[in-house]
This record gives structure tokens, C-alpha cells and sequence, in this order.
């Protein structure tokens, strides 16, 4: 727009110059002096005009860099505005994947919630898994108990009717020797010596109806003192092949007392599950050697004697051999009685300073040293932690020498773990471990087990690495005590693979048993036995 007033503003001018030029010319009376007077004025209009036409480029010239400069402006402009613009849809972008990430952060911990959830679940799973399998070793075992009781029933039976038979013939023989005395008294005696094995019968019966729990009759008694493997003996006066279906001691409570120079009695299950009773005229009874797991329960006769048993025919009292077998204070294990005697038996060593009677065990030139013995069910092992650490029970019958000195034993290189089991059928099984130790009480008596074998199975590497867990000790991994649910004290995890301390039974649940041999079934004996390698 400036421009073009320029143009127009130079346009009027040299109109008027020439206009008046024209003027000039058109006058027919002027002077030659005038003349180049006028000619001075038109060069000096030409210099003005040239001079006004420069400053006019000039202006033309900067009016034209200005609008460049405006052009450039509104460019710059419109470029910050597009960058911002670009800034805003950036920002929202970033807004978006904010909320993008919250939302994937929120699937992620529902995710996790639900796998959370998903192992409790598993967890609830395996627990069910093996409540059922417990239920269907149970149930088993219940059939075999139910299908075992079926088996006694008609046993029973076949006993009921043939005492039914008995007692008809009794009868009969009552009628006959009535008829025989009114006809002739010799024939009833000899009636009545016919009648002997009869009067032996009743005699039996009678003596069942007599015999109590404490094993009497009469003033005569008989008290379990101990359990201990079969060998042969000059002390045993005889063996009784035990064919009866009464219990068994009683058979041998009855045998013994026939017999004058018998002062008590072995009751022993052999190989096959046959019994027999051992009568015996001295307190040297038995064996503790593991030839056989053939185990003798012996019952001496009760008597006034302070230290033995009483010769029922001179009255004499016989001293005690074969428990105690002796004192050993400068010993702390069996490996160092050995030294000394190779006689199995209790012996007198010393722990932390203080005597203990330890039952010692010798044979194929090895000393064990007896650190659990459960073989009939006297000793009640659903325990406190204390009496596990201290120990409970007598090694002669029943015993656990106590967490505190298995410690001790295993610190003193005592790392061979042996154990030993029979069931009720008779069969036996071992395990061994060649590196077994047990820390101290401030770790709970931490325990670490290795080196299988044997063919009982590997139960005990399940417990690697355990504390000991009672049921008022809660050491192990599962959310409940396992020694209350399976009433089982041990180096428990999550939970078990042993029910080594649980009831003692021959069925039922949480009985005494060893997983990795018939899944639990019931144990009769077991024996926890250490040795140095």
C-alpha cells in the first residue's frame, strides 16, 4: 500500500514539471537569460528527481525487506504454534500410556492376586491329596482289620461249637459214669481216667477265668521286665510250641507254673509269625544281639528277692545277670564300651558330666549305641519338646535317650543312623545312613541326614535339614503343627515321611509307621540305633 502512494506521489510530480515546461514554452516572450535560467532549474529538477527516485528505491527497498521481516514473523509464529500443538497431542500421548501403564500395573496385581490364589488353592489341593491317600491307607488297613476279624469270628465259631461238642460230651460222661456207678464202680473209675484230657480242658478254663491283667494265680505274679532277641540258652528249661487260641500269656504264665524250676518266661515270635514260650530257671534271659527280629518279651516270676529271682524250690533268691552289665564313667558312647566288652546290654556312660544308662548293642565287630527302642506300646511317646530333649522311658524296655545327647553323640563322630523295623506279620527291614548329625538347642536341634541304604526305603531324606518339632513346638514349615495333626514329634517339614513316635497300634490312624515301606503301614518294633563309621 505504501508503495503505491510513492508511485502515485512521483507521477503528480513530474505531471506539474512538465506542465509547467509547457508553459514556458508556449510563451513567445522570454528572455535568453531566462532561458538558461530555466535550463539550471531543469538539470537541478533532474538531480532532485534522480536523488528523490534513489531514496523512493531505497523506501521501496526497506518497505520490502519489512515485509519480509513481517513474512518471516507470522512463519516463525506459525511454527511455535505448530510445535506447540505438537507439544499438546505429545503430552496427551503421554497421558494415554500413563494411563496405559496404570491399567497394565492393575492387571498385573490382579494377576498376581489371582496366582496368589491359585497356589493356595494348590496348597488346599495337596493337602486334600494326602488326606485322601492317609484315608485310603486307612481304609485299607481297615479292610484288612475287618477282613483279620472275619477270619478270628470264625475261628471263634469253630471254638464256640466245638465247645458246644465238649460240653455235650461232658454231659454225656456225667450221664454215663451217673449209669456206670449204679452198675459198677471200677467201670466208672476207669470212666474217669479216660476222661483226663476232659478235665484238662476245664482245668484251662478255669485258669483263664482266674487270670488277671498282673499275669497271677494264686500269690504267683509275672511282670514284663524287658524285650530281647531270641538265641539259644542253657538257661531256657523248655520250648513250648504255643498251638492255642488263648492268650498267649497266659499259655505261658500256665506252663510255667507246672514246672517247679521254672521263675519265669520268655514269650517269643519267631519267623512265620509262629509263638512260642521259653521257660527259664535263671534271670539271664535272652539276647540283645540282632541275629534275628525275633523278639523274646520276658516275664519274670514276682518275688521277695531285692536283687533276682526266687528258686521256687529251695527258696533261694538268684541274683540278676545280663541288665545292667556295667559302669563305664570314662566312656560317652558305646564305641568306647566295646573296648572293654562285647556283651550287649545297658551300660552306665557318661554325657555333659552326668551318668546315663545307655543300651548298647554289639555284633559284626560294630557298637551301636540305642537311641530310640519302641517294641510294645508300655512308654506313651506323644511328648512335650522338653521330655525330647531330656529324654524319657528306660533303654531296657522302651526309650528316647533325648535330642541333648543324640546331639552329643553326633558331635563325638557317632554319624551312622541305623534303623531297624518289624511289622506284624513278622517281616523285618532296615534303612542306614552314613552321615547323620544333629545340632545343638539353640537351632532347635537342626538336623541333616545323607547317604542311603538298606531295603526299607528312603523316608528320612524327606527331613533333611529339619528342626524338631513337638506339640508344644512348632519348628516346621507347614501353616499347622504337624506333630499335633499326625501326633508325631520329630524333625517335621511339610509335613512327613515318618510316624516313627505316633501311637503305637496295629492299625489305625497315625499309627507308627514308615512311609517308603507299605505307605505307613503299622510297625511292631523299631529300633534308632547310632555307630562311628
Amino acid at each position: 500500500m505504501l508503495s503505491r502512494l510513492v508511485f502515485v506521489f512521483l507521477f503528480v510530480v513530474q505531471t506539474n514539471s512538465l506542465s509547467e515546461l509547457t508553459d514556458d514554452k508556449s510563451q513567445t516572450t522570454k528572455s535568453d537569460g531566462e532561458t538558461v535560467l530555466l535550463r539550471q532549474l531543469l538539470n537541478q529538477e533532474t538531480l532532485i528527481r534522480m536523488s528523490l527516485d534513489r531514496k523512493v528505491n531505497e523506501l521501496v527497498k526497506s518497505i520490502a525487506e519489512m515485509k519480509n521481516k513481517k513474512n518471516s514473523q507470522v512463519t516463525t509464529n506459525k511454527q511455535l504454534q505448530d510445535v506447540q500443538k505438537e507439544i499438546q497431542s505429545n503430552t496427551q500421548l503421554l497421558q494415554g500410556a500413563k494411563r496405559e501403564i496404570q491399567t497394565t500395573n492393575q492387571q498385573l496385581q490382579d494377576a498376581k492376586r489371582e496366582i496368589v490364589t491359585i497356589n493356595k488353592e494348590l496348597q488346599k489341593a495337596e493337602i486334600k491329596f494326602e488326606t485322601n491317600n492317609i484315608q485310603l491307607e486307612d481304609a485299607k488297613r481297615l479292610i484288612q482289620t475287618n477282613y483279620q476279624q472275619l477270619q478270628d469270628a470264625k475261628l471263634e465259631i469253630a471254638a464256640l461249637r466245638h465247645e458246644n461238642s465238649v460240653l455235650k460230651v461232658e454231659w454225656q460222661v456225667q450221664s454215663n459214669i451217673t449209669t456206670l456207678l449204679s452198675l459198677n464202680l471200677n467201670k466208672t473209675i476207669n470212666t474217669l481216667k479216660q476222661s483226663q484230657d476232659t478235665q484238662r480242658e476245664l482245668s484251662s478254663a478255669v485258669w483263664s477265668l482266674k487270670f488277671q491283667n498282673n499275669k497271677s494265680l494264686g500269690d504267683e505274679t509275672f511282670t514284663h521286665t524287658g524285650n530281647y532277641f531270641y538265641s539259644n540258652s542253657s538257661h531256657v528249661l523248655e520250648e513250648i510250641l504255643a498251638q492255642t487260641s488263648e492268650d498267649l500269656t497266659e499259655f505261658c504264665s500256665r506252663q510255667c507254673l507246672y514246672n517247679l524250676q521254672c521263675n519265669g518266661f520268655e514269650m517269643c515270635t519267631l519267623s512265620g509269625g509262629s509263638k512260642i514260650c521259653r521257660l527259664t530257671n535263671s534271670s539271664n534271659h535272652g539276647s540283645h544281639e540282632f541275629h534275628t527280629f525275633e523278639i523274646c518279651r520276658y516275664y519274670p516270676m514276682d518275688s521277695d528277692c531285692v536283687n533276682g529271682t526266687k528258686d521256687r524250690i529251695t527258696g533261694a533268691c538268684n541274683p540278676i545277670s545280663g541288665q545292667d552289665v556295667g559302669t563305664y564313667e570314662g566312656c560317652s558312647d558305646c564305641d568306647c564300651v566295646a573296648s572293654s566288652s562285647n556283651v550287649s546290654g545297658v551300660y552306665t556312660i557318661t554325657l555333659e558330666g552326668a551318668p546315663l544308662d545307655v543300651q548298647c548293642v554289639f555284633k559284626d565287630e560294630l557298637a551301636y549305641t540305642v537311641i530310640m527302642d519302641r517294641n510294645d506300646g508300655s512308654v506313651d511317646f506323644y511328648r512335650t519338646y522338653a521330655e525330647y530333649e531330656n529324654g524319657f522311658g528306660t533303654p531296657s524296655t522302651e526309650t528316647w535317650i533325648g535330642n541333648k545327647y543324640i546331639h552329643l553323640l553326633t558331635a563325638a563322630g557317632n554319624t551312622v543312623l541305623r534303623f531297624e523295623f518289624e511289622d506284624y506279620m513278622a517281616a523285618t527291614r532296615y534303612a542306614e545312613y552314613s552321615s547323620f548329625h544333629v545340632d545343638s538347642a539353640s537351632t532347635n536341634y537342626l538336623m541333616t541326614v545323607s547317604g542311603y541304604s538298606g531295603d526299607a526305603g528312603d523316608s528320612m531324606s524327606f527331613h533333611n535339614n529339619a528342626s524338631f518339632s513337638a506339640k508344644d513346638a512348632d519348628h516346621d514349615t507347614n501353616a499347622r503343627n504337624c506333630a499335633v495333626k499326625y501326633l508325631t514329634a520329630w524333625w517335621n517339614l511339610s509335613c512327613l515321611r515318618t510316624k516313627l513316635t505316633a501311637t503305637y497300634a496295629s492299625s489305625g490312624t497315625n499309627v507308627m509307621g514308615w512311609y517308603d515301606w507299605g505307605s505307613y503301614k503299622p510297625l511292631k518294633v523299631v529300633k534308632m540305633l547310632l555307630r562311628k563309621p
